[in-house]
C-alpha cells in the first residue's frame, strides 16, 4: 500500500497535534463533571435536610395545636380563637367523632366523616398516640391528610390540607427543571411541579429515591425520572415521625451541559488550535511534499525520454537541507552522463 506524502503529513500532524488536544478536553470535561456532581450531592443534600427540618417543625405545630383543641372539644369547650389559629396551619378542622358511627360528637367546624373515609380513618387511629395518615385523594377539592387518635370509643380527627406542603416545595426552584418534591409515608405526592400529580396524589414508592426515603434513609442517589424522562441526580432525607419524605432532584443532563459551558474557553482554544494545525499543513505540504511532486513528475518525464537533464530550480526550491542535496545530487549526475554522451558521441564521430 503506497501513501502520498500529503496524506502523510496529514494524518501525522492531525495524530500529533489533534489528538492530545482532544484527550486532554475530554479528561477536563470529566474532571468538570465530576465536581459539578459532588458540588451538587452536598448542595441538594443541604437543602432537603433544611426543608425536613420545616417540615419537622410544622408538625410539630400542627401535634400541639390539635391536642389542645381535641383536649377542649372534650370538655365541650372551643378554644378562643379556633378559626384563625387552625387556619394558621392549614388545618381545616379538628372534630371528636364516634369510632364506630363516625358521628360527629364534637367539632370546630362541619365535616362528615361516612364511608370509605370513615374506614380510612379508623385504619390509621389504632393508638392514642396521634399518628399522621397518609395523603386522602378528594377530585373536587385540595387533597388532605389527617392526624387521628383513639380516645376511648371515639377518635381525635384533625383535616390538614396539603397547601403548605406544597407552597414550601414551590419555593426551591434552580437551573431549568431542579425542584423539591415531598411525598407521605407511603410516597404518594404532597408537593411537586407536576399540578396532576399532586392532584392524584401519584405514589412514587417505586422511583429507587422515594423507596430510601420511605425507609428513613438520608443521602443521595441517581435515578430515572418518569415525570421529566431523564436520569436525575438528588439529595434525600425523611421527616422524624410522619415519615415524609424530602427529596431535592436535578436533571443530569443540566450538569453535563454547564459543564459543557465551562469548557467552552478549552473548546475555542482546541478550535484555534484546529485552525493552526491546518495552516501548518499547508505550510509543510507547500516546503516539502510540492517540491518532491514537482521532482517526481520531471524524474518520470525524463526517464520515458531516456535522457536525463538537470532539475530547474523554480521547480525543486525548497528551503530543506536534504531536499537541496538531493536535488543538486542529481543535477550532478545529470550533468556528468550528458558530459559523458557527448564525450562519447565526439569519440564516435572522430573514429
Amino acid at each position: 500500500m503506497t501513501l502520498r506524502i500529503r496524506h502523510g503529513l496529514l494524518a501525522a500532524l492531525i495524530f500529533v497535534g489533534l489528538v492530545p488536544l482532544l484527550a486532554l478536553t475530554w479528561i477536563t470535561y470529566e474532571r468538570t463533571l465530576v465536581r459539578e456532581l459532588s458540588e451538587v450531592e452536598d448542595r441538594h443534600l443541604l437543602l432537603a435536610q433544611n426543608l425536613s427540618s420545616a417540615l419537622s417543625r410544622y408538625e410539630k405545630d400542627i401535634r400541639v395545636t390539635v391536642k389542645t383543641v381535641s383536649s377542649a372539644l372534650l370538655h365541650d369547650h372551643t378554644p378562643e380563637n379556633a378559626d384563625e389559629l387552625l387556619g394558621n396551619l392549614g388545618i381545616r378542622n379538628v372534630a371528636i367523632i364516634d369510632g364506630q358511627s363516625g358521628n360527629v360528637l364534637h367539632s370546630v367546624s362541619d365535616s362528615k366523616f361516612e364511608g370509605a373515609l370513615l374506614e380510612f380513618l379508623q385504619a390509621h387511629a389504632t393508638s392514642s398516640r396521634f399518628r399522621f395518615s397518609p395523603v386522602w385523594r378528594q377530585p373536587e377539592a385540595e387533597n388532605c391528610i389527617f392526624l387521628v387518635a383513639r380516645m376511648g370509643q371515639n377518635i381525635a380527627v384533625a383535616e390538614i390540607g396539603t397547601g403548605y406542603f406544597q407552597q414550601l416545595g414551590s419555593e426551591i426552584s434552580f437551573g431549568a427543571k431542579g425542584h423539591a418534591a415531598i411525598v407521605d409515608q407511603e410516597g404518594n405526592v404532597l408537593s411537586h411541579p407536576l399540578e396532576s400529580w399532586v392532584q392524584s396524589a401519584q405514589n412514587l414508592s417505586a422511583v429507587s429515591a422515594v423507596a430510601r426515603m420511605i425507609n428513613g434513609e438520608t443521602g443521595v442517589e441517581r435515578f430515572y425520572s418518569p415525570a421529566l424522562d431523564g436520569d436525575m441526580i438528588a439529595g434525600l432525607t425523611f421527616v422524624p415521625g410522619p415519615g415524609w419524605g424530602v427529596m431535592i432532584p436535578q436533571p443530569v443532563s443540566e450538569l453535563e451541559a454547564k459543564a459543557i459551558a465551562n469548557l467552552l474557553p478549552l473548546l475555542g482554544g482546541l478550535f484555534l488550535a484546529v485552525l493552526l494545525t491546518f495552516a501548518s499543513i499547508k505550510f509543510s505540504i507547500r516546503c516539502l511534499a510540492r517540491p518532491l511532486e514537482n521532482l517526481n513528475r520531471d524524474l518520470t518525464e525524463q526517464s520515458r525520454t531516456g535522457t536525463p537533464k538537470a532539475v530547474s530550480p523554480s521547480r525543486s526550491h525548497s528551503n530543506i537541507k536534504e531536499l537541496q542535496e538531493i536535488v543538486g545530487a542529481y543535477n550532478e549526475l545529470a550533468r556528468t552522463v550528458d558530459d559523458h554522451s557527448r564525450e562519447l558521441g565526439r569519440r564516435l564521430y572522430e573514429d
